[in-house]
């Protein structure tokens, strides 16, 4: 909380980048994503930076939060493939 309160007394948003770990994944399935992203939030993160899940966990995370989302990239194909995948 240090560190976001510092970075928004100088103007700076904060990223959060919040991925869960295999074994919480493996445990309780989908939701451990949502539940990171959700927790990436209440750490005060302006942005929320995690994996690529399905689309449906994806759909999940984003109304989980308030604040802009981030996948990482990897192995997505094209770029139009991307795009169609976002819309």
């Amino acid at each position: 909380s240090q560190l976001r309160e510092e970075a928004h007394r100088l103007g700076l948003p904060v990223l959060v980048m919040i991925y869960p770990v295999p074994e919480f994944v493996t445990r309780v399935g989908s939701q451990a994503h949502v539940h990171a992203c959700r927790i990436g939030e209440e750490l005060g993160g302006d942005f929320i930076k995690t994996g690529q899940p399905d689309d449906d966990t994806l759909r999940s995370c984003l109304a989980a939060i308030n604040v802009p989302l981030l996948v990482a990239g990897g192995t997505t194909g094209t770029f139009a493939d991307v795009r169609e995948r976002v819309a």
